[in-house]
């Protein structure tokens, strides 16, 4: 019986099949590797202390490069280096004066007149400067102008083309944050400052140095309005007393002055 003849369709189809198994064959010869293989890597001991080393110098170079905190700088005498607060500079750490200089008693020859007359500013800046060691130091500096309210023939008070008030500077007042001065001011005003010694009360040192600030500002004020007298030059003479030449001067009874405690500032 002859053989019958494949059509060129049949032909194509029987192609077709023969790719695709032979496709099929190839995955299964090539199989990806899994997860769970083990892949395990011998080396030798000098290629270990080799591998620790270059670790280690990464760690290292790692943490240097890491910002570093500053910490404080000291000369070689021991001195700080940079910028030293000897104070607090912050202004609203100190109260404005102003107010309370207004209704000064003191100043009760001028109590009606005072706020209408005058005008007080305060201001609190920082002084900074360089000592003798090199170095710099910042601290607070007071400031009390005493401006003047100018009036015209009616008693106006007189104003410029935007409408404020005219003045004028009559007094500035100038001084610095000083512990040791706040002690000397409570001493000339019969305060008692033992107290300060107890540690047993509990009292701020703020409280203290911001009275004593007060009466040093109110002393410069009052001394302004009403200057102290010269006093008169005293002369000595030379006298003879038990067989020696001695020099005799006179000095005024000094009074005494009553101490009062800081709780009975008024």
């Amino acid at each position: 019986m002859p053989k019958r003849q494949r059509t060129a369709k049949q032909l194509a189809n029987d192609q077709r099949l023969r790719e695709e198994a032979a496709k099929r064959r190839a995955e299964k010869e090539v199989k990806p590797p899994t997860e769970s293989q083990d892949e395990t890597i011998t080396i030798g001991k000098s290629e270990l202390e080799d591998l620790k080393r270059q670790i280690a110098e990464i760690k290292s170079s790692q943490t240097l490069n890491q910002p570093q905190q500053q910490s404080p700088q000291f000369g070689a005498s021991g001195n700080l280096i940079g910028v030293f607060e000897k104070y607090i500079v912050d202004p609203s750490n100190y109260p404005d004066p102003s107010e309370r200089l207004y209704n000064e008693p003191g100043l009760k020859r001028y109590r009606d007149s005072f706020k209408h007359d005058y005008f007080l500013v305060w201001k609190v800046e920082t002084s900074q400067y360089e000592t003798k060691d090199g170095r710099n130091v910042k601290e607070p500096k007071f400031t009390l102008e005493l401006w003047v309210n100018m009036f015209d023939e009616d008693g106006d008070l007189q104003k410029d083309s935007l409408g404020r008030v005219k003045r004028f500077r009559y007094k500035t007042f100038v001084w610095h944050e000083d512990p040791q001065a706040a002690i000397v001011v409570a001493r000339e005003n019969g305060l008692d400052i033992k107290e300060w010694d107890d540690t047993t009360i509990d009292r701020s040192q703020k409280a203290f140095l911001d009275e004593m600030r007060y009466l040093r500002v109110r002393d410069m004020l009052l001394d302004g309005f009403f200057p102290k007298k010269a006093e008169s030059t005293q002369r000595t003479r030379e006298e003879v007393i038990g067989n020696r030449l001695v020099e005799v001067r006179a000095f005024a009874t000094e009074a005494s002055t009553p101490t009062l405690s800081f709780d009975e500032i008024g």
